[in-house]
């Protein structure tokens, strides 16, 4: 079950956020993804000062984190971690006036937590995940079920406390 709130995230309407972040849609036939990857529909290339990913459209059904470790691989892909939920979460509107805003990606509003693959250092058999419908980042079991979207590619991964700076920054924060 859900936990403590970790980083909190917040709102916005345009796909294009401004000098920070970008969403790009990509088409289906991209040739930096695999067919099975692209068969979870609406694929998108996230882009940011900190690096650039591609996600997955949303898995058809919830699993826990071990199960997503496989399906991901099983993709081509892995989980998001940390960092790439923060860089999404920013990409959907954080930290901007207008703020969060879960319809700019299909299928992040009205679904249970993102699961990552990153783990909460002091807190053991604790992960991070994403809440779609409103950006925040808190912690939960891996053995809880939870939605799924995979990524390719890594990106240039920000530290923690950079994480933490942005969220000063934008206003967010535990």
């Amino acid at each position: 079950m859900a936990s403590v709130v970790v980083l909190a995230i917040g709102t916005q309407a345009l796909a294009h956020i401004g000098p920070r972040d970008e969403i790009i849609a990509l088409p289906l036939n991209d040739p930096r993804v695999r067919p099975a990857f692209a068969a979870l529909g609406n694929i998108y290339e996230i882009v940011s000062p900190q690096g650039s990913f591609i996600l997955s459209g949303k898995a058809p059904y919830n699993m826990n984190q071990r199960d997503a470790v496989v399906y991901c691989q099983m993709l081509g892909a892995q989980l998001p971690s940390l960092e790439q939920l923060v860089i999404l979460s920013s990409a959907m509107g954080t930290g901007t006036s207008a703020g969060y805003n879960a319809k700019l990606i299909p299928d992040m509003a009205n679904n249970a937590c993102f699961l990552s693959s990153s783990e909460l250092s002091h807190y053991p058999y604790s992960i991070f995940c994403l809440m779609g419908d409103f950006g925040y980042i808190i912690s939960t079991s891996p053995l809880s079920e939870g939605s799924i979207r995979c990524v390719i590619e890594d990106v240039k991964a920000p530290s923690l406390s950079s994480c933490t700076s942005f969220l000063s920054e934008s206003g967010g924060g535990a």
